[in-house]
C-alpha cells in the first residue's frame, strides 16, 4: 500500500495546475483554435455541437453521424446516453461534456485569462454537481466501493484527483487499491 500525506497531494495539485496552463498553451499552438470562444461567465455556444470548430484537422464523428452543429448535451444524450453502449462517458474530455452543457471556461476557472487559470476548487464542482454527500448517495451502489464515500477524508475527496478536465480521468484510488471505477 502506497502512502501520500497531504503535502504530496499540494505538490501533485500544484504540479496539475501548471500542467493545466502548459497544455492549453500546447493545443492552443497544435490546434491553431483561439480558446477565447470559450471564455467568459455566459454559454460556450459558439462550439455547441461544431466539432471542426476546434477539431480542424479530422472529423471526429463518423461519417453516418447526423450532423451535430448547434446540438447541446442534452441534445447528443438522446442518443448518447450513459445508460447506453453508444454512451460518450470516458470517450472525450470532461470540459467537451461541459462546453455542450453551455458552461463557459470562466463558470469553472473564475477568469477568462487562460495563462492564469488555475485548477478549480472542489467546492466550484459542488456547486453544480452535489455536495459530497449528495454525490455519495448517488454513487452508493458503486462497486467495489463508494468512490465519493472516501474513509481518508480531506484532502483524499478532492474532485480532480480522479475528475480531469482537459485530459483522461484517472482513477486516484488505484494508487493504493486495486478499485477499477468506470469515470467519467
Amino acid at each position: 500500500m502506497r502512502i501520500i500525506g497531504k503535502a504530496s497531494l499540494v505538490g501533485v495539485a500544484v504540479s496539475v495546475t501548471a500542467m493545466f496552463v502548459a497544455s492549453e498553451a500546447l493545443h492552443s499552438q497544435e490546434t491553431g483554435f483561439d480558446h477565447s470562444s470559450l471564455m467568459g461567465d455566459g454559454p460556450a455556444s459558439s462550439v455547441l455541437g461544431d466539432c471542426v470548430t476546434c477539431h480542424t484537422d479530422a472529423s471526429v464523428l463518423p461519417d453516418a453521424h447526423v450532423p451535430a452543429t448547434g446540438m447541446s448535451l442534452t441534445e447528443c444524450r438522446a442518443c448518447h446516453s450513459p445508460e447506453t453502449t453508444l454512451s460518450l462517458r470516458g470517450t472525450m474530455p470532461l470540459d467537451h461534456s461541459h462546453a455542450l452543457a453551455g458552461v463557459g471556461c470562466a463558470s469553472c476557472h473564475g477568469n477568462d485569462d487562460a495563462a492564469t487559470m488555475s485548477e478549480p476548487a472542489t467546492q466550484v464542482c459542488q456547486a453544480c454537481h452535489g455536495s459530497l454527500d449528495e454525490l455519495a448517495a448517488a454513487t452508493a451502489d458503486v462497486m467495489p466501493t463508494n468512490p465519493h464515500s472516501s474513509p481518508h477524508g480531506a484532502p483524499y475527496t478532492e474532485c480532480s484527483l480522479c475528475h480531469m478536465q482537459h485530459e483522461p480521468s484517472q482513477n486516484f484510488c488505484a494508487s493504493c487499491h486495486d478499485f477499477e471505477f468506470d469515470l467519467p
